[in-house]
């Protein structure tokens, strides 16, 4: 499966570069806030002058919230740049393969929280942890 061109945002994470796109609209589900935000993100291969995107395994994250745009004004966060970033380190630290073909390797909320209580430095971790009612996202502003 390729991720579109069209509405896509590239992002390089450690040196490799990605591909990655939030839905532009909710599905009902999402503006009736029954599901949650969700984005996708492939590695992009470049070479031959064209931009070969698509080859391998995508990865898929449910950010466990509302999408901003959601009609009952639910509990909503967006998607930045650093968010992606950490999906992705997440991602390759569970075995997501970005280079092989294969199913949609998910990421859900309960692997943010996981993330999260690993991921953070001591020095950031003692400065101070994440606030009281505040998801569980890496990079959540």
């Amino acid at each position: 499966m390729a991720l579109g061109r069209r509405g896509a945002r590239l992002i390089v994470v450690d040196g490799a570069e990605y591909r990655w796109r939030v839905r532009p609209r909710p599905t009902y589900c999402q503006e009736m806030g029954w599901s949650a935000l969700a984005f996708a993100v492939e590695r992009v291969e470049r070479g031959g002058g064209d931009d070969a995107a698509g080859a391998g395994a995508v990865l898929v994250v449910d950010v466990g919230a509302a999408r901003p745009d959601s009609r009952l004004g639910c509990p909503s966060l967006s998607v930045l740049p650093s968010t992606v970033a950490a999906a992705v380190r997440l991602a390759l630290g569970r075995g997501w393969r970005p280079d092989r073909p294969g199913r949609p390797f998910l990421v859900g909320p309960e692997d943010w929280a996981e993330g999260w209580a690993k991921g953070r430095s001591a020095e950031r971790s003692a400065a101070r942890g994440p606030a009281e009612g505040a998801p569980p996202v890496p990079g959540a502003a």
